[in-house]
C-alpha cells in the first residue's frame, strides 16, 4: 500500500479547494500552473482581492468646463429676458429682468442695477412695494407705492400712487392694474450696465457664448484622454 507524502497531500488540498472555490481563492482552470504558497502551506492566508481603484476626483479641466457651459446659459437667458425685440417685457417663469436707467430709486436701488421683477396679482400688493410698470406704452419706469386707490375712476380695479424714493413730489399719473408688470424681487448693482453694454455688443457677444461649448467639449476631451 502507497503512502503519499505530506507535502503530496498539501498539495492535492490545495488544488481541489482552488478548483471548487474555496477559502476565498478564485477558481483555477484545469491547465492552470499551480503556484504553492510558501509560508505556512495549507494554513496560508488567502491571497487578498485587489482593491478597485477609486473613481478619480473631478479635476481643474471639467471645473472649468462645467463653469464655461453654465456661464453660456446664465448669459443666454439674463440676454433673452432683457432684449426685447418686440419692447415689450419678455418673461420666464413669470419674471422678468430689467435695467435701471435713472437714478429716480438711488438710495434703494442704484443707477444701472439689474432688477428681477415677478409678476404679481395687483390685489396682493401694498404700500411700501416697489414695483415695475408701463408708461406710455413703450417705456417702463421702477418706483415704489406710496398710496392705493381702491376701485378707481370705478373700473374695479386698483390705481397706484407712486414715487421715486429720490423724487422731490410722488408721480403725477396714477398707474391702473393693467399696466403693472410686477413687483421687484431684487436688484444687483452694476450687472445692469454691464448687460446693456452686451446688448450693444450682441453680435460679439453671440459669437463669445457659440464658442463656450466648443471650448466646453475641448476640454472634456483633452480631460478624458488625461485620464487615459
Amino acid at each position: 500500500m502507497a503512502v503519499k507524502s505530506l507535502a503530496e497531500i498539501n498539495r492535492e488540498f490545495i488544488i481541489e479547494t482552488r478548483l471548487h472555490g474555496f477559502v476565498g481563492e478564485t477558481p483555477i482552470e484545469p491547465d492552470e500552473p499551480l503556484i504553492e504558497p510558501d509560508n505556512g502551506g495549507i494554513f496560508a492566508d488567502p491571497k487578498p482581492r485587489a482593491k478597485t481603484p477609486r473613481k478619480r476626483k473631478l479635476g481643474a479641466f471639467a471645473i472649468i468646463s462645467d463653469a464655461l457651459f453654465l456661464l453660456a446659459m446664465v448669459a443666454s437667458l439674463a440676454l433673452t429676458l432683457t432684449h426685447s425685440k418686440s419692447g415689450s417685457p419678455d418673461t420666464f417663469m413669470g419674471y422678468s429682468l430689467f435695467t435701471v436707467l435713472t437714478s429716480s430709486m438711488q438710495d434703494e436701488i442704484p443707477k444701472d442695477s439689474l432688477i428681477l421683477i415677478h409678476r404679481t396679482d395687483t390685489m396682493e400688493l401694498k404700500v411700501g412695494d416697489i414695483i415695475t410698470f408701463v408708461r406710455d406704452h413703450d417705456a417702463s419706469v421702477t418706483h415704489k407705492i406710496v398710496h392705493i386707490h381702491e376701485n378707481y375712476n370705478n373700473s374695479g380695479g386698483r390705481g397706484f400712487q407712486t414715487k421715486g424714493v429720490n423724487n422731490a413730489n410722488p408721480d403725477k399719473e396714477i398707474v391702473e392694474a393693467g399696466y403693472v408688470i410686477g413687483k421687484v424681487i431684487f436688484a444687483i448693482p452694476i450687472v445692469g450696465a454691464a448687460l446693456a453694454y452686451i446688448g450693444a455688443n450682441t453680435h460679439i457677444v453671440l459669437l463669445a457664448l457659440g464658442l463656450c461649448p466648443a471650448l466646453y467639449i475641448t476640454l472634456r476631451v483633452m480631460m478624458k484622454n488625461k485620464r487615459k
